[in-house]
C-alpha cells in the first residue's frame, strides 16, 4: 500500500476522493469511487470522517477556486466575443455590408441559443421477442444496480419465457 502524501498531506485515495466531491458534491458517492474496495455500507462514514480533517477542507476548497476562476475566464471570454460581434455587426451594417451583418447576428443568436438545429428521429421496428428480451436484459441490469446501492441481496427474478410470450 503507497501511503506517500502530496503537497497537502493527502494520501493518492484522499486526493481522489476530495476532486469527486468536487465535481459531484455527494460525500458518499466519492468516497465509493476513491476507495473501491471497501464496504458501500461505511462510505458515509468513511466520507465523514475524511470531510473532518483539514487538509481535505483545503484541498477540496482549492479545487473549488480553481473551478471558479476557470469559469470567470470561460465567462469573461464569451462575453468579450459577444461584445466583438456586437461592434462587427454595427460596423457591417453602417457600411451596407449586410451579409456579414446578418452573419454575426446569427452567430450572437447561436451564442444563446435562439437557433436549433432539427434533428431527425427515425424509428425502426423490432419484434415483440426482441423488445421482451431488452426489457428483461434492462431489468436485470437495473436490478443488479439497485442492488449495489441499496447493499442488499438481488431478489429473485421470474424468467420470462420469451417463446411463449
Amino acid at each position: 500500500m503507497n501511503s506517500s502524501r502530496d503537497k497537502f498531506g493527502l494520501t493518492q485515495k484522499q486526493r481522489r476522493f476530495c476532486e469527486e466531491f468536487a465535481k459531484t458534491g455527494s460525500p458518499s458517492k466519492s468516497y465509493r469511487i476513491a476507495f473501491p474496495d471497501g464496504s458501500p455500507a461505511n462510505a458515509a462514514s468513511g466520507a465523514g470522517n475524511l470531510l473532518k480533517k483539514q487538509a481535505v477542507q483545503d484541498y477540496i476548497q482549492t479545487l473549488h477556486k480553481s473551478t471558479e476562476q476557470a469559469l470567470s475566464e470561460i465567462v469573461f471570454d464569451k462575453k468579450k466575443v459577444m461584445t466583438d460581434l456586437e461592434g462587427l455587426k454595427k460596423g457591417a451594417a453602417q457600411e451596407k455590408q449586410f451579409g456579414p451583418a446578418v452573419r454575426a447576428a446569427e452567430l450572437q443568436g447561436k451564442e444563446l441559443g435562439m437557433f436549433r438545429e432539427k434533428t431527425d428521429i427515425s424509428i425502426h421496428a423490432v419484434s415483440d421477442t426482441e423488445l421482451i428480451q431488452a426489457l428483461a436484459q434492462e431489468d436485470l441490469n437495473l436490478a443488479a444496480e439497485l442492488s449495489r446501492v441499496l447493499n442488499v441481496p438481488t431478489t429473485e427474478y421470474k424468467e420470462i419465457d420469451v417463446e411463449s410470450a
